[in-house]
């Protein structure tokens, strides 16, 4: 029984160090053939790079916020549809579809960002070696009192002569006062569902905003806020939405 069980401790302790060897060896060549992070690397060197992704970022996250000012939401499946653009509905023959969560629209804009921004990703004028993973981007988007902030975390592997580098976080902020018209045009949407035919004028021309009615139809309107303080940037910030 002694022999027996030195024999079983034996080889308990063989595949200990098998398996520890080959970890070692496992991750001595992943080091040789893929330097993730390497000091020989310059801020100067990665600075253009990073500044460019950043400025795709922001264009990409500006297009987001106009798309969704003109629309009302970015995805929607009941919406009105204009020469130009598809309005969305929020309230509609007794169906609410107002995001009453800020959070769905945090997502709707991360989600056009991640579709879209592909388009000025282009790397063809740096003269280094860029390879990137457009797969394993995630994007959170976050509306605070005056500005949208959009976080992109996304693998950049930039190889410099014999050295690499990665790069992964990137973030762009747009000045827009969205959330005041977004908690506004909740109020409406609420006011709207508890009465479909009410419009109180005295209380739409009491906000600090240019608030314009326009009738579709006899049981459709198109509420469009204006916000012409700069609401997004240097620019008026309008949103719009319909009800039926």
């Amino acid at each position: 029984m002694k022999r027996k069980g030195y024999i079983t401790l034996v080889i308990i302790i063989g595949l200990v160090l098998i398996i520890l060897l080959s970890m070692f060896f496992f991750f001595r060549n992943r080091k040789q053939t893929n330097i993730i992070k390497d000091d020989g690397i310059t801020n100067s060197q990665i600075t253009p790079l990073v500044s460019f992704i950043e400025q795709c970022l922001k264009t990409t996250s500006y297009d987001a916020i106009k798309s969704l000012g003109s629309q009302g939401r970015l995805y929607s499946n009941y919406y009105l549809k204009s020469q130009t653009d598809k309005i969305a509905y929020f309230y509609y023959k007794g169906d609410g579809f107002f995001p009453t969560k800020i959070g769905v629209v945090e997502e709707e804009v991360s989600r056009y960002v991640k579709e879209n921004i592909g388009a000025c990703l282009d790397y063809s004028s740096f003269a280094y070696d860029i390879r990137d993973e457009k797969g394993k981007m995630k994007l959170t988007t976050g509306f605070n009192s005056d500005n949208m902030e959009v976080l992109l975390n996304y693998p950049v592997y930039v190889k410099i002569g014999n050295k690499e580098v990665l790069l992964s976080e990137f973030r762009a902020s747009t000045k827009v006062r969205f959330i005041p018209i977004y908690e506004l045009s909740k109020e409406i949407y609420i006011k709207t569902k508890d009465n479909p035919d009410w419009i109180d004028i005295e209380f739409l021309s009491s906000q600090p905003y240019k608030i314009k009615l326009v009738r579709v139809s006899d049981d459709t309107l198109i509420y469009e806020i204006t916000d012409n303080r700069d609401g997004l940037e240097r620019e008026d910030f309008v949103y719009r939405f319909a009800v039926k």
